[in-house]
Formats: C-alpha cells, sequence, structure tokens
C-alpha cells in the first residue's frame, strides 16, 4: 500500500497517532505512514502528518472517494474513519508486486494468474461504475489476501472522471501527457495492460529499460513483445489497452472472457 507518490518531497518523520505501532509500519510513502492497530493487528491505519497539507489532502480525497464507492470484494476493505486517517483490512502478503519477490523465480499457477485478472478486471469496471478513474493502478496498489484474491488500494490520486490528475502513475503503466492532465477511464485501462502483464510475466513491462526510454518507446507505440505470454486471448487484451482500442472496461471485459 503506498501513499503519494511525488519526488519533489523530503521524507517526513511522523508521530503515529497513539492507537497504532510505532513498531509494525506496514506501508511506506512520502505522505504518509500504514501502521498496525494496537488493538487489533488483523487492521491497519493509515495516516499522515496533520501539519502536512499536502497529505492531508491526499487522505481526505481518499476518504472521498470511498464514501463514493462502498464496498467490493475486489476493493481493500475500509472499516472507519478518523480526523488523522484510514482504518483499512490488513492484508499481510502485501502487495502483489512484493509477493511476487517472495517467489522469485517462480509465479503461480497459470490459473490463478488469469483470476487474479478477472476480479481485477470487476474491480475496475466497479470503480468506473461510480464515475471514478483510479489514476494510480499497478502491482504495487493491488494486495493478496490470506484467501489469494486481489484487492484494489491506494485510492489517494483517484479522482471524478474528468477532474485534473495531480500525480502520475508509475513509468510504466502511463503514457506520458503533457500540461494538466484530466481523469480519462481509457488511463486506467493503459494501466490494467501494464498490470495483466506484470501478472502473467513476473515483471513490469521493460523492467531492465531506463524510465525516459520506456517513456519515449510508449509515446511512440513501442511495448513490450506478447509472443510467448498464454493464453493468446490474454495478450491481445494486454496489446489492446497499450494501444487504447478499448473506450471502457466492458469492451475489455467482452474479450477477458473468451476463454
Amino acid at each position: 500500500m503506498t501513499i503519494g507518490k511525488s519526488n519533489h518531497r523530503t521524507e517526513i518523520k511522523l508521530q503515529p497517532p497513539p492507537f497504532v505501532s510505532d513498531k509494525h509500519f506496514v506501508g511506506y510513502g512520502l505522505y504518509g505512514r500504514v501502521a498496525l492497530l494496537l488493538a487489533d493487528p488483523s487492521c491497519c491505519f493509515k495516516f499522515c502528518e496533520p501539519d502536512d497539507q499536502e497529505a492531508v489532502a491526499t487522505i481526505e480525497r481518499e476518504k472521498n472517494i470511498f464514501a463514493i464507492l462502498g464496498t467490493h470484494q475486489s476493493i481493500i476493505q475500509l472499516h472507519w474513519v478518523s480526523e488523522r486517517g484510514l482504518c483499512f483490512e490488513y492484508y499481510p502478503k502485501g502487495s502483489l508486486r512484493a509477493y511476487y519477490k517472495t517467489m522469485s523465480p517462480s509465479l503461480p499457477d497459470i490459473s490463478t494468474r488469469i483470476r487474479w485478472c478477472h476480479q481485477i478486471m470487476e474491480g475496475i469496471a466497479f470503480i468506473h461504475s461510480k464515475d471514478i478513474v483510479h489514476n494510480d493502478i499497478s502491482a504495487r496498489n493491488v494486495l493478496i489476501s490470506q484467501s489469494m484474491d486481489i484487492k484494489i488500494c491506494d485510492f489517494g490520486s483517484a479522482t471524478k472522471v474528468g477532474e485534473e490528475v495531480l500525480d502520475m502513475p508509475e513509468e510504466r503503466y502511463t503514457k506520458y501527457r503533457r500540461g494538466r492532465v484530466y481523469a480519462r477511464v481509457q488511463d486506467d485501462l493503459f494501466a490494467v495492460g501494464s498490470l495483466f502483464y506484470e501478472i502473467m510475466e513476473g515483471s513490469q513491462p521493460y523492467q531492465d529499460i531506463k524510465s525516459p526510454e520506456v517513456r519515449r518507446r510508449f509515446n511512440s507505440l513501442v511495448f513490450p513483445p506478447l509472443d510467448h505470454m498464454q493464453p493468446d486471448y490474454l495478450a491481445r487484451v494486454v496489446r489492446k489497452c497499450w494501444n487504447e482500442e478499448y473506450n471502457s472496461i466492458s469492451e475489455l471485459q467482452v474479450d477477458l472472457n473468451q476463454t
């Protein structure tokens, strides 16, 4: 679970709320921290420094997004909110990317990976049905539950469709756009292509290439080869996501369900 992506902030030191453990931080970001509750370590609390206006705004944005979304089986479970932050279900396996590192060089069986792609699709479809764009879909923002199901997390960059996007996603999950950027469902769908790639291949797109070159290739519509990705229909989905051939998640669902 990440909190904040700005590269222009210095590392901050926080005094955690008294009801969380100062020895069991489970998530870090430039805007804040995630720590286990002292009274219930099955829950974690996402919080920030109260005097940091940018961080507070990010937490408040996430609160507002969850108020719109409600609950869904493919989204992290929110228990309660307070002035300091948000209390979530804790998933000890961590993010999908972190989980893959523990398994390296092995990968989960292909049926599990395909199931995760379907669960992500269902979660994104629900988010978009609420007129929300996540704006930061990636393997670091997908958690693995104890039942080996996925939970989409970190809505600190989420906005309504058409609103200005304040934080850019990971380099390998977006095409660079100049000037002010406004939320489009196509940006989430592009990121879904990169997420499916990372799930199926076990690495980020162009993982061993420096970010500026990745940006140049993406903007030139030069993407990693998919010749060896199985099943074939999923490779076609990834290619269409990257080439922005989908106008909605429902179009992607049609292709993904062609098993």
